[in-house]
């Protein structure tokens, strides 16, 4: 007689790689493509609100541009727990970001990296630990894109600004706001 476990194993398994590959597949699609970074980075895009979000990590239209016209958008770039280490997922959207930022029609203009945490924590750390998010952000783009370093200006917020002020411990004010500068100075 045969075990009917020797056929529900095979089964089981066929059932795992099947849903782990919707699943892999639903994530890529997801996924920010350079493309719609680079048209969100460009001067005369004046699209607003989210346009991408995947596990968590979204790009955002910044509303709260000091100035309107300069294109920004945020990335919700995750990091390991009190941390500047980027996780997984961190490292693949900036592996979208980076693809954009050497894009010919972005090679030109220089970008603000603003790092921004939410309200947990004292108010001097959490300005330290931002200033390192965006800085690790800042290298990781410089170190794996080739991107000059004074295309690149990286500077930590802490909690001043928070991107939702009713949750101030939401994780979405988390975040690396890159923000188009305009073009690159000559040196």
């Amino acid at each position: 007689m045969l075990s009917p476990l020797r056929f529900c194993v095979p089964f089981a398994a066929i059932l795992l790689l099947t849903f782990f590959g919707v699943a892999i597949a639903r994530a890529q699609a997801d996924i920010p493509t350079p493309e719609d970074i680079v048209s969100r980075l460009l001067p005369d895009e004046k699209a607003e609100g989210i346009f991408k979000s995947w596990k968590g990590i979204g790009v955002e239209r910044s509303e709260k541009a000091d100035n309107k016209d300069i294109p920004s958008f945020t990335l919700y770039v995750t990091f390991e727990f009190n941390s500047s280490e980027l996780t997984t997922d961190g490292e693949l959207l900036l592996s979208q970001a980076g693809l954009a930022l050497v894009d010919r029609k972005l090679n030109k203009y220089t970008f603000f990296l603003g790092g921004h945490t939410d309200a947990v924590g004292g108010d001097a750390y959490n300005v330290e630990l931002s200033q390192r998010r965006a800085e690790r952000v800042r290298n990781y783009l410089i170190d794996h894109f080739n991107i000059k370093a004074n295309r690149l200006i990286a500077r930590g917020y802490g909690e001043s600004r928070l991107l939702i002020s009713d949750d101030p411990e939401a994780d979405a004010n988390r975040r690396v706001e890159i923000k188009n500068i305009g073009p690159e100075d000559k040196p």
